[in-house]
């Protein structure tokens, strides 16, 4: 099973309209690769950090720049939990007010229901953007039906764009409505958590997909449902 790490949620405050619990959880390994200085780690240090400097470089000189991140299997995983860390910091980091994240075969386990929680407030706000990209069949995004109990407890975020391979078109759901557990692993297949599967399966479906843009699925009430009534 899966372990869990309790971490201070950096965008909780003492405000009285401020939402956000105040400790989170992620996968301990996604978090301490991303977050820790590890044994592994080489000369530039702890990775998030070695990024966020390059950041402040760039955005110093080029303050119209948007910041986009992504990232596909482990590095959608790493790639999520930086768009929620970045978005953060304060304005010496100057990052933009939206931070795009689009993430390909992202696994299921990066963080508990109140990390969602968390996340969940930075996308009503308009902070933090994620279409989160799963081909139907990849294993690595999803949990079997009875997974084990750590698993259960870890949630997806984002709207989730479901690929299918007979050139269906994708379907868009936000994943707050979503169950994770879905199914029995041996009807996947790891051939289809490859990056050059989503490229292919992106291909077929071009055309339903062209001049639609990620902030227009957000105002979308099909895809969302209720997702802005939460609380």
């Amino acid at each position: 099973s899966a372990n869990f790490k309790s971490v201070p949620n950096p965008h909780f405050s003492k405000k009285a309209d401020n939402k956000q619990p105040k400790w989170i959880r992620f996968h301990t390994g996604y978090h301490d690769y991303l977050k820790e200085e590890r044994w592994f780690a080489d000369a530039r240090g702890i990775k998030y950090n070695s990024i966020k400097k390059k950041l402040i470089e760039v955005f110093k000189t080029h303050k119209d720049y948007e910041l986009f991140a992504t990232g596909h299997s482990l590095g959608g995983a790493l790639s999520t939990i930086f768009s929620f860390f970045i978005t953060s910091e304060d304005d010496s980091v100057n990052i933009p007010k939206t931070v795009t994240l689009i993430s390909f075969a992202c696994p299921l386990a990066v963080g508990d229901s109140e990390w969602q929680k968390a996340f969940q407030y930075l996308e009503k706000d308009g902070i933090v953007r994620h279409l989160r990209v799963q081909v139907v069949g990849d294993p690595v995004p999803m949990v079997t039906s009875h997974p084990p109990f750590s698993l259960r407890q870890f949630k997806w975020t984002g709207i989730n764009m479901k690929l299918y391979d007979d050139n269906t078109p994708p379907e868009l759901k936000h994943s707050y409505h979503m169950d994770t557990r879905t199914g029995d692993l041996r009807d996947y297949n790891i051939e289809f958590h490859q990056l050059h599967t989503h490229f292919k399966r992106l291909d077929q479906v071009e055309a339903d997909l062209k001049g639609r843009q990620l902030t227009d699925l957000y105002q979308d009430r099909e895809i969302l449902g209720d997702f802005y009534a939460f609380e």
